[in-house]
């Protein structure tokens, strides 16, 4: 495996934090991963070590107020912009890789703009698509006076933020990965009043408008997830008229990816995408 990084200017002038984690032979596909809330790409080596060693490419990006992109941490100018964000990197990837398929993936917070990348978006730049854990409605929902004081907020000022602390035992079952998240010094629980009401909203438009994901696409939840709401995104699977492919995984957190039954979640994974990858 070599990884390659790179920064990418946006329209905007913001930079962007890249990282390609590229297989020794010329890739079967590429996954475009989209990290979710409070995360960066460092948390996800060893996933893309699993997709390497099936010779497929790894690419992602740090998305706005996250790892090593630039930005107040948990601040992005608006959502439309996270989505501006996927398709600059899916651009590079074309420039990278021509000619080779692309999967995109998104986990959490990344599933929510997976998923509406694909409904508001473009589908027709990737082969399939992965969803998995999404953010399209909280586990323990805000009482509704909540949400408005955080739109009305959110419209005052994009940089006026509020910690979430997250119950990161919730996370995964393993311990180890748990302590590691810990002492993750890039790990963060800020994100902005407009950020967040624009994710609530984004969630709600996914789930009614899930029909309208017409590619092959993985929607995996986990049956013990304590951060997300998976009765959210079991409804948006039945939104979709049978165009989604749900897996549920019961007694399971919230990072499927790094369950103690990860290989058995990249099995799953890998049996779905691997018809879409050149042979």
């Amino acid at each position: 495996m070599s990884v390659r990084i790179e920064t990418l200017k946006m329209s905007d002038g913001a930079d962007v934090h890249t990282v390609d984690f590229a297989p020794a032979r010329t890739p079967a596909a590429v996954v475009q991963f989209v990290h979710g809330f409070g995360e960066h790409v460092g948390r996800y080596t060893e996933l893309a070590e699993r997709f390497n060693a099936k010779n497929i490419a790894f690419v992602s990006h740090d998305q706005r107020g996250h790892g090593k992109t630039q930005g107040k941490r948990g601040v992005s100018p608006s959502y439309d912009r996270l989505l501006d964000d996927v398709s600059a990197v899916r651009k590079h990837i074309g420039g990278l890789y021509p000619d080779t398929p692309v999967i995109l993936y998104g986990h959490s917070m990344g599933g929510n703009i997976a998923a509406n990348y694909l409904i508001s978006r473009s589908q027709k730049d990737y082969a399939c698509a992965v969803i998995g854990s999404p953010w399209l409605r909280l586990y323990h929902p805000f009482p509704a006076a909540v949400m408005v004081l955080a739109s009305v907020l959110g419209k005052l000022s994009k940089n006026m933020t509020v910690t979430n602390k997250l119950d990161l035992q919730t996370l995964t079952h393993d311990g180890e990965l748990v302590r590691k998240t810990e002492e993750d010094v890039a790990y963060h629980g800020n994100l902005s009043f407009r950020l967040f009401s624009q994710i609530t909203s984004r969630g709600e438009y996914a789930i009614k408008n899930a029909g309208l994901i017409k590619l092959p696409a993985l929607l995996m939840c986990a049956g013990d997830d304590r951060i997300v709401s998976t009765p959210a995104a079991m409804e948006m699977a039945a939104n979709s008229g049978g165009g989604l492919t749900l897996k549920k995984y019961d007694g399971l957190y919230h990072e499927l990816h790094n369950e103690l039954e990860r290989e058995q979640i990249f099995g799953d994974v890998y049996d779905f995408i691997a018809p879409f990858c050149r042979r």
